[in-house]
């Protein structure tokens, strides 16, 4: 269904109900989409679920970040905020049968999955730049980079509801993402054919972004199978 700009999808996990909430990308979206669930639905807990940008030299593509705190970096003040202990306790259960059941057969030639606990930051825009990135890693002390948990933390401590971030790392601390910025709006919106111009006039971009897309596919993928798990531990 769709209420205001975002989209909802109702199912359920055994006993557990679940609601699917599909933001946008950006703050400012993420904050108004929490905040239509919670006023629509009879939410009990939250969990922002999505693609960071590694903060740690040793995080590979496709690792697992559990953020213990989502936090805004303002210009005069930090807003941080924790993450449910209960959610994160089952986290961390569902983390091990994740890791254990990552090393069994099948997945040999894949590297093996890790599973991150730490702060997660919360900026307004893309971070492109590797300098910039292992800049915010050194002086803000988070292991990972995103544009909608604090925004999505922030709505659910107003309403006093449980909140967890989870993410799956899409692109590395020193890594360039030079031209993927044109795709987005100020607001967070997609502009496809500002990106594609740019692409058009910048052939060497469209390495860099196929290379995001084979990223966040990868990415993707690994939250799935973590969550497979984790709503076992939810019911």
């Amino acid at each position: 269904m769709l209420k205001g700009k975002s989209r909802f999808w109702m199912g359920s996990h055994g006993s557990l109900k679940i609601l699917v909430v599909q933001t946008g990308v950006g703050p400012d979206q993420a904050l108004q989409a929490a905040r239509v669930a919670i006023t629509s639905f009879p939410v009990e807990a939250m969990v922002s679920v999505g693609f960071a940008c590694a903060l740690k030299v040793e995080m590979k593509i496709g690792d697992l970040v559990v953020g213990e705190s989502a936090f805004y970096l303002n210009r005069n003040h930090t807003n941080s905020y924790r993450a449910d202990s209960l959610l994160l306790l089952m986290a961390d259960q569902a983390s091990q049968e994740f890791i254990k059941n990552e090393s069994r057969g099948g997945r040999r030639a894949v590297p093996r999955t890790s599973v991150f606990k730490g702060p997660i930051l919360t900026v307004r825009r893309l971070v492109e730049d590797a300098a910039e990135k292992k800049t915010l890693a050194c002086t803000t002390g988070a292991i990972a980079l995103d544009m909608e948990s604090a925004a999505i933390a922030s709505a659910a401590a107003d309403a006093k509801i449980a909140y967890l971030p989870v993410r799956a790392i899409s692109d590395l601390v020193d890594e360039d993402l030079g031209g993927v910025a044109n795709f987005l709006s100020p607001e967070g919106t997609l502009r496809p054919f500002k990106g594609i111009y740019y692409i058009l006039s910048h052939p060497t971009a469209f390495a860099r972004i196929n290379r995001l897309r084979t990223h966040t596919a990868i990415a993707s993928k690994r939250l799935g199978r973590f969550f497979h798990n984790y709503f076992y531990h939810l019911n």
